[in-house]
């Protein structure tokens, strides 16, 4: 007797769709939630300063904000390297649209924060480099 053969109708005398469409509502609903859960997870950790600098560092380093390209002392392609970038982006690019779907403000205000405070850093190393002192931040 094969498998189909096997088959046997629910004992409530259903043909078995109910139990289905029920049992796939269920689990939609579950999704549902899941979904909104993770928001409400990446809005609370994005309304602490700390967790915005988190966030933006995972993306800086997941090269969200560059290309991939790297290239051997030589000068051709580094393909090995070139690919490894690629998914380390794909990752970040994954998550900046979870904060994105989350709140596209806080998204913005995760780079927003994030770039001034790396021009700021830059700017004092420059300073530096020039023979100065950097300003404290709390000079600011």
């Amino acid at each position: 007797m094969s498998r189909a053969d096997s088959f046997e109708f629910p004992a409530d005398g259903t043909d078995g769709d109910s139990v289905n469409e029920e049992l796939l509502k269920r689990a939609e609903k579950r999704e549902q939630l899941l979904v909104r859960e993770e928001e409400a997870d990446i809005k609370e950790v994005l309304a602490l300063p700390a967790g915005r600098r988190l966030v933006f560092r995972l993306l800086h380093r997941a090269r969200v904000f560059e290309g991939i390209y790297a290239e051997t002392s030589s000068g051709e392609c580094n393909t090995h390297k070139s690919m490894h970038r690629e998914g380390a982006r794909n990752l970040g690019i994954w998550q900046m649209k979870r904060v994105q779907q989350a709140s596209p403000a806080l998204l913005m205000k995760v780079i927003n924060e994030g770039l001034t405070r790396e021009a700021q850093v830059q700017r004092e190393v420059s300073q530096v480099k020039k023979g100065g002192t950097p300003k404290e931040a709390s000079d600011e």
